[in-house]
């Protein structure tokens, strides 16, 4: 499970929401099965009785972190010229960040169509 002060807040309520996204689901669905519960598609069905509390997490969670740990600065009206700023301070793309951006490219292109 995620720490509250985690930015990917998300993850746990996506674990719950897929079978096969987190280990204890499928031995939730083994269990089930040891006791005599058959469940005729299983992802589905986990699917459709996950995607209630999920969601519902998945919307609820940023604002009782909001609650729970509000931010410090809530006006930045020059937030664009503070990033401009830093910015020009980094200065221009060196070689290996255009290395890392075409081996980033590479590595989801190869996910997503291998």
């Amino acid at each position: 499970m995620c720490q509250l002060r985690d930015p990917v807040y998300s993850s746990g309520n996506s674990s719950a929401l897929f079978l096969t996204a987190a280990a204890q689901n499928l031995l939730c669905l083994k269990l089930a099965e040891e006791i005599g519960v058959i469940v005729p598609n299983p992802w589905v069905s986990w699917f459709m009785a996950a995607s209630l509390p999920a969601f519902v997490c998945l919307l609820a969670s940023p604002l009782v972190l909001y609650k729970l740990f509000p931010p410090e600065t809530k006006d930045t009206p020059d937030a664009p010229a503070m990033a401009t700023k830093k910015l020009e301070n980094m200065g221009p793309v060196t070689k290996n960040e255009f290395i890392m951006v075409g081996t980033m490219l590479l590595a989801v292109s190869l996910w997503v169509f291998g």
